[in-house]
């Protein structure tokens, strides 16, 4: 898998809007004393898949949020490890 003596490298990248549809309580705005009540841009999930030469995969999974709850981690990874 070599080209010119260069190993080859495959990306891929996703992304999805995740913007909620309805107003809902937002962290990290210490003074708000109310849910949201619209929006300046919408909020993204990506996803960035690198594969080396040798068909090693690696994953970045990066999203427009504060946290999120370690039971939504698990599910997420164990997906992706039974789909790829």
């Amino acid at each position: 898998r070599t080209k010119g003596g260069n190993d080859i490298w495959k990306t891929s990248v996703a992304r999805e809007i995740i913007t909620p549809a309805s107003s809902v309580w937002m962290a990290s705005f210490a003074a708000r004393t109310s849910p949201s009540d619209g929006k300046l841009h919408d909020l993204w999930a990506k996803a960035l898949v690198l594969e080396d030469a040798a068909g090693h995969r690696s994953v970045l999974v990066t999203m427009d949020l504060l946290s999120v709850p370690a039971d939504f981690s698990e599910r997420l990874k164990n997906r992706i490890r039974e789909r790829h």
